[in-house]
């Protein structure tokens, strides 16, 4: 894959991550509970595990084979 290619798949999955979050924690947020239950939920997970994505390639490919 291409930079161009790369950037545009890294920032698609943000985005419906981040949607997916917000949607959590907003309802959270709603029925009263705390942020951190909003993090510690499967969307908040997987959002944080989508902004290590790019950190963990970039470590990957700047490792010398």
């Amino acid at each position: 894959m291409n930079i161009q290619t790369q950037v545009a798949f890294f920032f698609t999955l943000w985005l419906v991550m981040g949607i997916g979050f917000l949607v959590r924690a907003t309802e959270m947020r709603r029925l009263g509970r705390s942020w951190k239950d909003a993090v510690n939920s499967t969307e908040g997970i997987l959002f944080l595990l989508s902004l290590l994505a790019p950190v963990v390639l970039l470590i990957h490919r700047s490792i010398p084979m």
